[in-house]
Parts: C-alpha cells; structure tokens; sequence
C-alpha cells in the first residue's frame, strides 16, 4: 500500500507541475495538456477476464468530466483526499509533499471557483436548511431540507459518430471545423485542445496494446494468450482506422468513456448494432462470441460504476431497427446470465416495435433480476416533445441516465445538481419556520398553524415554502454552470455532443439545449400528510390545530387514537381519487413552479425529477412524526411509490394510482412494483393483462423487482447464501446484501403482489 500511496503522489505532483506551467493558458489548452498528464499515468492495468483495455484508478487530483463526492472538472478537495488514505500508510515525507499538492489546490478546484461566484449570503434560518456542498460531512447523518452538488451527471455522447469516423476521421472533423472557426475568426484554441484530447487517446491505445503483449508474454493459458494478443492487435489498429469488428467498436466506445469519464451509454443499440449484424452476416463471430464480448463488457462497466451505468435498448426512433433489436436481445441475454449491480439496462418499447423484445425482457425480469426497466415510447416520446419544447423526431431520442432522468440524447445538458425534501418543507410548514427535530430554526416563517383559518390557507403557506427553496436551488444550479464553463471546456465530452464543434464553444456554451433537473424527494409523504390535515384538522375537526402539533411532537406517544385516524386517512396508492387528487396536485405545483425557473434563469427547460434513490431512508431518519401516521426518524416515501405499506387495495388500485401522473412536464419519474415469482409462472397471463392496460392508461414507466419476503429475511440472516439477490433501491438497483440494515429494512416493508 505504502509503494502505492508513494506512486500516486507522484502522479498527483506531476499533474500539479503541468497545471502550474499552463495555468494561464487558454481553458483548453490547460484541460488538454493536463489530461495528458493524467492518462495514461492513472489507468489501470487488464484484469485476468477482461476482454476490453480501460480502467482508471483513484487519484488524489485530477480533471474528470463526471463527478464523485461533488467533484468536476479539476479536483483535489482535502476532506475527500484524506477518506481515501490511511495516515498510517504515509511516510513523513509522503504526508508532506501530499499536504504540499492539497496547498497548493486550494482556491483552484471547480469546486472552490463555484464558491467563489456563488458565497451563499443567506440568512442562518435558510442556511440551517441546506447540506452545504465539498464540506466533508457524510449526507446521511445530516438534518436538511435541500441540498445542491457541483456536478455533470446525465451525459451521454454521441459514440455512433465515433465509432463511424473512427480516431482518423473524428481528427479530420476537427480540422475542418478549425478551419471554419478561423474564416469568421472563431475561438481556435477549442479545436487545438480537442486534437490534444484524441492524441491522449491515441497514446492510451498504445499504452494498453504495449500493456496487452506484456501480459501475453507471461500468461501460460494459451486461450488468455489469444485473447490478449487479439486486443493488442484492435487497440494498435484503433490508432489507425475506424473500427469494423464488433470487437473493435467495443474497445474503441469503452476507452473512450473512460477517460472521458462519463457513466452513462446511451443507445447501445444503435450504435452497436450494425457492427454486431455485419460480423454475424460475414461469418467473423458467432452469437455465443459475441455474448461473451458483451458479458466481460457488463463486468466491466458494473467494475467502475456499480450504481449507475444506463444502456438504453429499443424505442422509436432507431435507423437501423433490425439490426438494433438483434442487438438488444444480445444485450437483454447479457443481463440475464451476467448477475451485477449494473449496467442498468432500460428497455424502450412502442406498439408495433418487435413484440420479442418485449417478451424477453419480461423473461430476463422474471428470473429476478430488476432489470430490464421498461418505458413506454408511446406515452414518454410526446411527453419529453412538450417538456424540453422539441420536436417529436427530436423527442424520439431521448435518454435516461443514471437513477432515470431523461434527457437528448447527445443533445442536452441536464444535470440534476439540486434536490428538496418536500415532507420536510411541509414539517417546517407546520412549525413556522422551526425544525422541531434538529430544534433550531430552519426555512421561512410562514405563519403559526393554529391561525390558518382554513386549509386552503395553509396549503398556500406550503407553497410559498416550496417556491422560495426551488428558487434558491434554481440559483445555485445556475452558477454550477457558470463556474464549469468559467474553468474548462471538458474536451472529451465537446467532442462527442451536439454542435460543440460546429460552434466552437466548449460543453456548457455549446450543447444545444441547456437546463437542469431538480430532484425531488418524498412528494407522497408530503401528499399524505396534507390529506390527512385538511380532513381531521379542517374539515371534520377531529384534532385542534394546537393538539395537532402536540401529538407530532410527542411521536403519538399516548395519543394511539389519533394516530389511528392519521393512518385511515385516504393514502395514495389505493386509487382513491381524494388522496390522489392531492398527490396530482401536489405533482403540478412542483412541476410548474420548477418550470418556470427556465425563463427566469435563461435556461432552456427546467425539470423536476421524481426519483428518490435511496435518500428516503436517509431523509426520514431526521423527520419528525408525520400527519400521515409515520412516526419519527422512518423513512419517507421513495420516489412516487406510496411509503411503504400504505397500497392496501391491491395491485390494480396501484398500477391506476401510478398512471394518473402526467409525465408531460417531468425530467423522469421512478414507479417500483415488487411482484412474487408466482405472477410470472402461475399468473403470467394476468401480469401481461395488468401492465398492458397501465401502459394503455398512461403508465410511462415501471421497475419490476422479483422477489418474496421470505427471500429478504432469509438474506438478511445469512447473507453469505444470497450474494446476487437483486433489489430495486430507488433510481438504481444493488445487491440486496450490500445494503445497509436500514435501508434492506425500508424495502422488506414494501408490498409484494
């Protein structure tokens, strides 16, 4: 570990001196040369059963297009760098020049220039409401309302035009688009660090091809010995030509995502079909070879991103649907025999697509697995035409990423950088501007409770809550952006998104649709709540306003009858129009006031997005007792899934509940439905009938997670027994053993059909 520690200092030294010598050059000029110290240096060396060259290792600074811990672009946080390390590991030497390098990066990340354009000069009370980014403290433990994060998530690149072009041909494009720049006297530094870029690319297929035959050298398995040389052999020819093999387009896209740092990939299909069929039609590889490619790929792609990793298969809009539902029955095979936590691989469909594609991703859902995730094109594609105001061919491409918000694909900047916790705005609605966990205050004072003459009343002090903290994150969004495009033009991704290069202007000012998601936690919670307050404090008068308080802040403890009532109030999930009603309502407040930040923020859509993760756990360990009967410190309710236990009225009730909510002014939203094996052996008919008319009443989504209660206590006792027991957490799926307790606690209480 010492050896190690020594060598990433190094590197992290070494990258520092280049920062240094370029630091007042051109933005481009000092992201290329500083990739070009960062790769090959932090790449990873070919594990045994990988059949495609690219990893990258953990370094303490760095430029990554992507993000983690709230990092982007140029990264050396000291409260992030010292998780990483045991201090035991550290020479006295070691500690001193790795204190030198944090020195000397302070003031200079992405994180630290978004600082400086953005102080937040709030007042203590709004403060007291935000997780503060970058500041070290784990999210998990902390008491907040809203929180923002420095990042890009959600892209995806255009790898069809890579692998068509090739390495050669994507260095003629940028020299005809140099060229173009120059005639109208454009910004021509962009194209000068765009041609650095694939020069690192270039160099890291050289690395890897030099890497590949040292290896072959020493291994005796004369089948791994083929396999190495056989990669060495792609990755020198990648250098020199567009990719013709199924093999070499693989490589080539997967190389590139890596140093590229991106977590999504966007419609495989598409551009790895034709390269899939051809090797198929010219007799180069059999299905079962090319099903091995994919595997390893999956492993992989599961190696670096275990949470995250979208591949979208199926849907309108494909130019070549033959040949990319050829591959999406590969890609859904991959998935059912390869039992990670990742790719999360999302399943478009439309009347009329290849109704086998459908079937088999069912199957693949059927033997426990959670993915795929299934999307209705017929209701979503209309729905993402109206949201990001484009037209529907352009709508026909759009994409999920990472826990499921949508986007253009290879069109759109949309990183969902702000979150609110909606049950925990209306809790500080309730307590004026109080937090009556934490016991300080936190939000804005919206009037005392006992005063609201009616419901109506306060409901409107709940959305004056709601807008303020949207605003406020609308803000912040906004100057994330600011600060990106102030430090680097993120070369890599530049290069493979829309109208970058014929503008040229880096990723923020080039992309042609501009905006950000707001994530969105516990609305059901909160519509609830809000149901179970309007009908026994304001319409029947059950509880007085001040009893009604006394009785959350007591947790319920000696008032079990109220509590009952709270309970037996109308929940969504059960499809009650009362309780779905509020929900609705609830969902088109928040969506329209998030709307309409775009204008004001000169953005080009602003989208809230329904999808929880697994925050609702987390989030609810710092709530108090709810109107809606949760006792304090239990989690909320996770996406737009009723908290868990409260759908009693059977799946059908469930499914028309779900399909009420209009996905036309959304950036994504998560439903889960948890089924027993049974429904797909004895009762599949049934199933089939039952999703069908959902997705006919306007289901745009579902997740199917296959599983039985029995299973998860069984886990939970001896988890050693269960290593692939796949669940559905939020926005991403994970092995049900790697859970914290909490959390596999949360999903055990979900309900099972």
């Amino acid at each position: 570990m010492t050896n190690k520690i020594s060598k990433m200092i190094e590197t992290a030294e070494a990258f520092t001196k280049v920062y240094k010598l370029y630091e007042n050059e051109p933005i481009a000029i000092r992201e290329a040369m500083c990739l070009k110290a960062q790769y090959p240096a932090i790449l990873a060396d070919i594990n045994q059963d990988e059949l495609f060259a690219g990893r990258s290792e953990f370094s303490f600074v760095g430029f990554k297009h992507s993000f983690e811990d709230g990092e982007i672009g140029y990264f050396g946080n000291e409260s992030i760098i010292k998780t990483k390390i045991n201090p035991d590991d550290l020479s006295e030497e070691n500690k001193k020049r790795l204190q030198q390098i944090i020195d000397f990066w302070k003031g200079k990340t992405s994180l630290d220039v978004y600082r400086s354009i953005d102080p937040l000069k709030f007042s203590p009370e709004v403060l007291n409401s935000f997780l503060i980014p970058g500041d070290g403290k784990d999210w998990t433990k902390e008491n907040f309302a809203v929180t923002f994060m420095p990042r890009l998530a959600e892209i995806n690149l255009d790898y069809d035009k890579l692998l068509k072009l090739g390495i050669p041909g994507m260095l003629e494009l940028i020299e005809t688009n140099e060229k173009k720049a120059k005639t109208i006297n454009g910004e021509v530094k962009l194209f000068e660090g765009m041609r650095i870029a694939l020069e690192v690319l270039v160099d890291c297929c050289l690395y890897y091809e030099n890497l590949a035959r040292q290896q072959a050298r020493q291994d005796i398995s004369s089948k791994r010995v083929q396999e190495l040389q056989e990669m060495a052999d792609v990755l020198k020819k990648l250098t020199l030509s567009k990719p013709e093999t199924l093999k070499e387009a693989i490589q080539l896209f997967w190389l590139y995502s890596v140093l590229a740092a991106v977590d999504n990939y966007g419609r495989m299909d598409v551009y790895l079909g034709d390269f899939y069929v051809n090797d198929l039609k010219a007799g180069r590889i059999t299905e079962e070879a090319a099903l091995h490619m994919l595997q390893s790929l999956w492993n992989q792609i599961n190696s670096l991103f275990p949470t995250s990793g979208r591949v979208v298969i199926g849907g309108k809009g494909r130019p070549n649907e033959s040949s990319a539902d050829l591959f999406a029955f590969l890609a859904l095979e991959a998935t059912r025999t390869v039992k990670t936590d990742s790719p999360q691989l999302s399943l478009r469909f439309y009347k009329g697509m290849n109704s086998g594609v459908y079937e088999k991703g069912l199957e693949v859902i059927g033997e426990g697995r959670n993915y795929p995730m299934l999307y209705n094109d017929d209701i979503n594609v209309p729905a993402v035409s109206e949201a990001f105001s484009v037209s529907l061919d352009e709508a026909a491409q759009y994409i999920m990423s990472n826990c499921g918000e949508y986007g253009i694909d290879h069109k759109s900047i949309s990183s969902p950088n702000g979150s609110i916790g909606y049950m925990k705005l209306l809790e500080l609605t309730l307590f004026n501007g109080y937090d009556p966990v934490a016991e300080k205050p936190m939000g804005l004072k919206t009037g005392n409770f006992i005063y609201f003459k009616s419901f109506e009343d306060f409901y409107s002090a709940y959305k004056k809550q709601v807008k303020f903290f949207i605003e406020i994150i609308s803000d912040r969004m906004a100057k994330i952006y600011e600060a990106t495009e102030l430090t680097a033009p993120h070369l890599f991704a530049s290069i493979l998104f829309d109208d970058c290069m014929e503008t040229g202007k880096g990723l923020i000012s080039g992309a042609r649709y501009k905006g950000f998601d707001m994530e969105t936690h516990s609305i059901i919670s909160a519509s609830d709540s809000l149901i179970a307050t309007k009908k026994l404090v304001f319409d029947k008068k059950l509880i007085s306003a001040a009893g009604f308080l006394e009785i959350l802040k007591k947790n319920f403890k000696g008032y079990e009858k109220e509590r009952r009532l709270m309970l037996e109030a109308p929940k969504f999930g059960n499809d009650d129009d009362e309780a779905d009603n509020m929900a609705l309502d609830v969902y088109s407040f928040i969506n329209t006031t998030t709307s309409h930040q775009a204008e004001r923020l000169g953005m080009d859509f602003a989208l809230a997005s329904h999808i929880g993760v697994s925050a609702n756990v987390y989030l609810g360990l710092n709530i108090g007792a709810s109107p809606d009967g949760r006792k304090a410190g239990s989690p909320v309710s996770n996406s737009l899934n009723p908290l868990s236990g409260n759908d009693k009225n059977g799946i059908t009730a469930l499914l028309n509940s779900m399909a009420k909510f209009d996905p036309a002014n959304v950036a994504g939203q998560v439903f889960h439905l948890k089924l027993g094996k049974d429904m797909f052996t004895k009762y599949k008919d049934s199933l089939l009938a039952l999703l069908s008319t959902y997705f006919e009443k306007g289901g745009s989504y579902i997740n199917i997670g296959v599983m039985n209660r029995g299973d998860l206590e069984a886990a939970m006792k001896n988890p050693e027994k269960y290593p692939h027991l796949m669940v559905r957490v939020g926005g991403f799926s994970a092995r049900f053993v790697t859970l914290p307790k909490e959390l596999q606690s949360e999903i055990m209480t979900r309900s099972t059909y």
